[in-house]
């Protein structure tokens, strides 16, 4: 037996960012004034008019028939088992939403014995509802709760428990003409086909809202929503789909700010977490973790945390996608078919899947912009497998993913795709067979101002592995082999055209170190330096002012590759470079990969870095630097493209409590609640953070 709910409990997982709760007053055509108080205790009798506190009456169903538009009901603490129906302006206000102690209305006194819903509202009225707790329901469509035909429904410190429906909405159903607002509302334990908990088909917007446990046995474990939903502060929590959308399902407008899906899975198919067709949809500060798509069938698990498809289009700002999993299917995070998806400055960690570890797009359109991508695991594609779609990625980090059974340590292009990247930073991926960290299959690539630096495949083309169409411009690849010797350690142009400008490719390492091109490939190397006496070549290849000299990197034994003052790269590129390809700064002027000008003297350097002495970095990367989550309850991210050299945390009267060294996740295990002062130091700056400990 659960005993002792309350709502504040659910409420310590989330973010720890309270929003001023939505409050609303409206107004319709009949007046609200005559407002009568009528009386509702178990101890009561049902006569009179109810309306004084000595003479209550003892149901809710008779009080309601003595009520006037406008009256508000007053329940003791109590159970009362009745099947209530509405048809005027009216509040009901109870004793409270926790058990025991609470007032509870229910349909029957055990779960799935009763034969109708607790509460029916079919005219158009303004119903409010405020603690108590629904129970027992059991009902083809809204079992605990049925609101249509142009109702307003306000809900406040309310609990949906253990409600049955066979169709929409076990707990709560609003119409499609329908208006709902929700405020500190709880979903436990409430059964439907199409949402578990709720569904929606008109507008519902709300605040601080928890799903627990609810189940669908076709989609939208926790919530289906057809109609408008805004979401704020909300819980996803353990929720259970047969087929698609574990916690939600979304076919319409679907607003998320502050929202937790933590736990959610479906048993046969897609969306671990959300399933959406044909929606439009923004989510802001949402996290994702230990979701799971295909619990009991792996074969069709796509999308581990979030599935879209049917010309969606999607919206990611500041996410956290964490250990989501479609363990044989695609797309550990996220799978997108055939919609748009932008992603900015959000988290990808420990995902896995069959194919694309992070995110797999088939015909989609994909914008990724500051955006980190940290240990996820695919059989194909550690991070990103991207099948005949438009993939943009911008600013962004791929550290640590791996392809265990094939190629592609970070990222897959393939069928036909075009990808542009930018300004971005592969790291310490790894490949089992080829192509450590990026791979393009017949599709096209541009890559520019980028690092690549150590990764490994055992089979060849440890960093770039081409057989498309990519030009390189302003990269550095260095330190990425093949640990068996045998492969090419830099890149491999094993077929189609590669153009080379601007780049160094330096200290690979492979039988082959840095350039590999294969039969019948069309290789073009124009102002570079990469080992030309290690290099292969069996097509066609034309290299034009290229240098086979130590580049002269600042300190590449500690992962700084920018130039040193008497580096043979600066002012040594193409003079012709169009910098209309470079992300610009505020101010429209191109940039480095560090953030300073692309050109500081009158020709570009070589290389994804440009020196300069008196290095503008510290404020360009002060802005890339994030910490999440804050407030923190055990461990702390840091997201930044690039190395972290140490980080030291301080307590408000400065002392240093600790250091860590080249780490992105810091425990504060041990260290009390309260406010700490997080400096980060990186090769281009520092910056600091105020962190609370919960």
């Amino acid at each position: 037996m659960k005993t002792a709910i309350h709502l504040i409990n659910y409420k310590t997982i989330s973010r720890g960012i309270n929003l001023v709760l939505l409050m609303t007053v409206l107004s319709l055509g009949n007046s609200l004034c005559a407002q009568t108080l009528r009386y509702v205790d178990t101890t009561g009798s049902d006569s009179g008019n109810c309306d004084q506190p000595g003479n209550a009456c003892a149901t809710i169903g008779y009080t309601l028939n003595q009520a006037n538009n406008g009256d508000t009901i007053i329940i003791a603490s109590g159970i009362y088992t009745e099947q209530l129906h509405i048809n005027k302006d009216i509040t009901l206000k109870g004793a409270g939403n926790t058990l025991p102690g609470g007032t509870v209305i229910q349909a029957h006194a055990v779960k799935g014995q009763a034969s109708f819903r607790v509460i029916t509202n079919t005219v158009s009225n303004q119903l409010n509802i405020e603690d108590l707790v629904i129970r027992n329901g059991v009902m083809g469509i809204g079992a605990g709760l049925y609101a249509t035909n142009q109702s307003v429904v306000n809900l406040t410190n309310v609990s949906f428990l253990d409600n049955q429906s066979t169709s929409s909405g076990g707990g709560f159903f609003i119409g499609s003409s329908g208006t709902a607002f929700l405020n500190n509302v709880l979903f436990l334990d409430n059964t439907g086909g199409y949402g578990g908990g709720m569904a929606n088909k008109g507008t519902a917007t709300l605040n601080q809202v928890v799903f627990d446990n609810n189940i669908a046995t076709v989609s939208g474990g926790a919530f289906y929503s057809q109609g408008v939903s805004h979401l704020t502060d909300i819980q996803f929590l353990n929720n259970n789909a047969e087929y698609a959308g574990g916690a939600l399902v979304a076919d319409g407008t679907l607003n998320l700010n502050q929202v937790n899906f933590i736990n959610n899975s479906t048993n046969q198919r897609e969306g671990g977490a959300i399933m959406a067709a044909n929606a439009t949809a923004n989510l802001q500060q949402v996290d994702f973790m230990n979701n799971k798509a295909g619990v009991t069938n792996p074969s069709q698990d796509h999308g581990g945390a979030l599935y879209i498809k049917q010309n969606s289009d999607f919206t990611i700002i500041d996410a956290n996608f964490v250990d989501n999993e479609s363990s044989d299917g695609l797309g550990g995070a996220i799978a997108a078919y055939d919609s748009e998806l932008a992603i900015y400055s959000s988290n990808f960690q420990g995902n896995i899947s069959k194919e694309g570890g992070a995110l797999f797009a088939d015909n989609a359109i994909i914008q990724i912009d500051t955006c980190d991508f940290k240990s996820n695991q695919s059989y194909l594609a550690g991070a990103i497998m991207s099948e005949s779609s438009n993939l943009d990625i911008i600013s962004s980090a791929f550290t640590n993913n791996s392809a265990t059974g094939q190629s592609a340590g970070a990222l897959l292009v393939y069928n036909q795709s075009t990808c542009t990247i930018k300004n971005s930073f592969f790291n310490d991926n790894n490949a089992h067979f080829y192509a450590g960290a990026i791979a393009n299959e017949n599709s096209t690539m541009l890559i520019n101002n980028t690092l690549v630096v150590g990764n490994v495949a055992a089979g060849s083309g440890s960093g770039i592995a081409n057989a498309g169409n990519m030009q390189l411009s302003n990269l550095t690849i260095s330190q990425n082999g093949d640990p068996n010797n045998t492969g090419v350690g830099g890149i491999l142009n094993l077929s189609g055209n590669l153009d080379i400008v601007n780049s160094v490719i330096w200290e690979n390492y492979g039988s082959i170190t840095d350039i590999g091109n294969g039969p019948g490939a069309t290789l073009n190397v124009n102002y570079s330096i990469y080992n030309q006496t290690t290099s292969y070549n069996d097509g066609v290849l034309n290299s034009q002012n290229c240098q086979s000299t130590n580049p002269g990197f600042e300190d590449s034994s500690n992962q700084d590759f920018q130039l040193s003052s008497n580096s043979i790269a600066i002012d040594a590129g193409d003079p012709n470079t169009d910098l209309n390809q470079f992300v610009t700064n505020q101010q429209n002027i191109p940039i480095d990969l560090a953030g300073n000008e692309r050109i500081i003297n009158q020709q570009i350097d070589i290389g994804a870095y440009e020196y300069n002495s008196l290095s503008t970095a510290h404020e360009h990367n002060a802005l890339k630097i994030q910490v999440y989550p804050n407030p923190v309850v055990t461990d702390v991210n840091i997201f930044y493209n690039g190395p972290i050299l140490s980080s030291q945390l301080y307590n408000l009267q400065g002392v240093k409590l600790k250091e860590w060294k080249n780490q992105k996740k810091l425990s504060l295990e041990g260290l009390p609640t309260g406010t700490f002062l997080l400096t980060i130091k990186t090769a281009n700056g520092d910056h600091s953070s105020i962190i609370v400990k919960q």
